[in-house]
């Protein structure tokens, strides 16, 4: 996370901010791996869905975390 995504955040809320980046970064990118092995196995078009639903419940998680320890998302 840069340094500008961090100015506002007080010494307390550190961690608590970089659990929440994680945990969405986190999401991303475990759906998008579930998404390639289904694909692979399966070549359905529908399995895209995960990588969607993934992508929207880990940029939750993300914008949560901004709003909430930074003060605002930028």
């Amino acid at each position: 996370i840069h340094w500008y995504n961090r100015l506002k955040i007080t010494k307390e809320n550190t961690n608590k901010y970089g659990k929440a980046m994680g945990i969405g970064a986190l999401i991303i990118g475990i759906s998008m791996v579930i998404t390639a092995i289904l694909q692979m196995i399966f070549n359905n078009e529908a399995i895209w869905y995960i990588t969607v639903i993934g992508i929207v419940i880990g940029l939750i998680f993300m914008i949560y975390g901004q709003l909430r320890y930074n003060k605002g998302i930028f």
